[in-house]
């Protein structure tokens, strides 16, 4: 009788090595799954890519920026009065005041990405710009700068041509924002920005922080601002007092956004503040009692004025009057070039 051994040696080779070629073949047909599918997750990923570009290439981009609570919001409001252009959806709000039951927010981009750090991550509205970080120019590349626009698509009416997204710190992320967004399109690129006389904005918002403390802050801003806007493609700037100066300009924007100022101000508990902005000046707008928002200029031999004053006269403010220096048309005025008096 033959042995194991002997057996084994004279069994065909097809049976031999069975096991292994089972193992071989599974194998194989593993490897084979695998390619297929990267193979279609790449063609698949290809595809949308291409598609999802194309439909982007037809959007232009309208960033809004400036000081906090230097007229953004209302500026946001005019646009959105015009056609094709869209901006985050009006939410009902997390209500901080239960009387406000009806109003409704425009949500502020800042606050929708995990892309680059918010005014709060420095320290907040009133001093936030003084920190070197806050800036970020097309030299900086973030981790996940590239899934910027897909965090907000979702929040924009792709329909219309125009996109909008309003955001203070944008006065600070001007060159970063169009490097990252002129990947994503080959419409326009545009930016307005807003400012106010800081002492207006100091009394109102931020004596908290202290005067000096938010000088540093509001002029950090324009000064970067001032050097930035030379490298943007499309960039405007309103000087707030010289857009609602007139009666005219101030009774078209007040009976425009009347409804709207109303539920803005009652979700952020302003008391109106928004309402009585387009007062500022005549006190002429509107059925309420006139409300003028006025501040007391130093007094010129404050310190503060010797420190900060010639920091401040390019823009056309000064410490010591509530008037402007010169005109927006001024050629010592620093945006002269870039200036829109009448919207």
């Amino acid at each position: 009788m033959k042995s194991g051994a002997e057996e084994k040696k004279r069994m065909p080779f097809h049976r031999k090595y069975r096991k292994v070629r089972a193992c071989a073949a599974a194998m194989c047909a593993l490897y084979m799954v695998y390619v297929m599918y990267v193979f279609s997750y790449v063609v698949t990923t290809d595809i949308e890519t291409t598609t999802t570009k194309g439909e982007r290439l037809g959007h232009s981009f309208l960033f809004v920026g400036g000081p906090h609570f230097s007229g953004t919001t209302l500026l946001t409001m005019m646009f959105l009065e015009t056609e094709n252009v869209a901006t985050f959806e009006l939410k009902q709000p997390t209500f901080r005041n239960r009387k406000a039951k009806n109003s409704l927010i425009i949500e502020e981009g800042q606050h929708l990405q995990d892309v680059f750090p918010t005014a709060r991550a420095f320290g907040g509205p009133c001093r936030y710009a003084s920190k070197k970080r806050s800036r970020l120019t097309e030299l900086d590349h973030l981790p996940k700068e590239n899934t910027l626009y897909d965090q907000w698509a979702s929040k924009w009416d792709l329909t219309q041509s125009i996109l909008l997204e309003k955001s203070p710190p944008h006065v600070m992320h001007s060159r970063w924002l169009q490097a990252v967004f002129r990947e994503r399109t080959s419409g326009s690129i545009s930016f307005v920005f807003t400012m106010k006389h800081p002492l207006s904005i100091y009394e109102r918002h931020c004596t908290f922080v202290g005067l000096k403390t938010y000088l540093e802050n509001w002029l950090s801003q324009m000064e970067t601002l001032r050097e930035d806007i030379t490298r943007l493609e499309h960039a405007y700037v309103i000087r707030y007092e010289d857009w609602l100066s007139t009666e005219s300009t101030a009774t078209r924007t007040f009976k425009t956004l009347e409804g709207k100022i109303l539920s803005i101000d009652r979700e952020e508990e302003q008391h109106y503040d928004h309402w009585r902005q387009l007062q500022y000046f005549h006190g002429k707008v509107g059925t309420i009692k006139p409300y003028v928002a006025t501040f007391k200029p130093l007094n010129p031999s404050d310190t503060l004025v010797q420190q900060y004053e010639s920091r401040l006269y390019p823009f056309g403010y000064s410490l010591t009057t509530r008037e402007m220096i010169f005109d927006v048309n001024d050629p010592n005025y620093a945006f002269h070039e870039y200036n829109i008096v009448v919207l």
